[in-house]
């Protein structure tokens, strides 16, 4: 893990790093990332810079909450699916109505729940 920390800094110090590589160097350090290829590499700086902006308009926009990173932040919208074990579909949501309150069971139907 070391090594291939190493070879991550030493890979970015040869080119000038913009202030989205900067924080992604640190973001790779702090979680103990690892890429195997420099396209990998390039592949989840630009999900990490999406990312970045998109945590940068929601901390703009809300004043109750703070939004930032974590070991998840580099992965694409797939991979987070997958971890959550299956379709993350929001339109089910506006779907779902609200339940009746103070609502009594019809007990007139036969229906025996015992058995």
């Amino acid at each position: 893990m070391k090594f291939a920390i190493a070879a991550l800094v030493g890979l970015v110090a040869a080119t000038p790093m913009t202030d989205i590589e900067y924080k992604f160097v640190n973001y790779v350090a702090k979680y103990g990332k690892s890429y195997g290829t420099k396209e990998e590499y390039e592949f989840r700086l630009n999900i990490f810079a999406k990312k970045t902006e998109e945590i940068a308009r929601i901390n703009a926009s809300q004043t109750d909450s703070v939004h930032g990173y974590n070991k998840l932040t580099d992965w694409t919208d797939a991979e987070y699916k997958r971890l959550l074990g299956g379709k993350l579909d929001t339109t089910e949501v506006s779907e779902i109505q609200a339940p009746v309150s103070n609502a009594m069971p019809d007990w007139t139907t036969g229906w025996n729940w015992v058995n």
